[in-house]
């Protein structure tokens, strides 16, 4: 994994780059799969997005048993643990 992600790297623009780079296993076992839209169209894709960002992120980042929480304009990911 660390040899594919040291070829990948060079590959990627510089701020990429800077901003650093995690690399996480993938898995296909999906608990909950959850879509954000604006149901009247008053609000556009981005505007959705800095709803989740300001509204959403936050709260569910703090959740116990939430290890990973990762957002971006496209995607949401959040991966749960053991609680203990």
């Amino acid at each position: 994994m660390q040899n594919k992600l040291q070829l990948a790297t060079p590959l990627l623009p510089l701020e990429v780059q800077q901003a650093g780079l995690r690399v996480a296993k993938a898995t296909r076992n999906f608990l909950l799969v959850v879509g954000f839209y604006s149901a009247d169209g008053s609000m556009s894709s981005a505007d959705v997005s800095d709803y989740i960002a300001s509204f959403v992120q936050d709260p569910i980042s703090r959740t116990p048993g939430v290890v990973i929480f990762s957002f971006s304009a496209l995607s949401m990911q959040c991966a749960f643990g053991s609680i203990r």
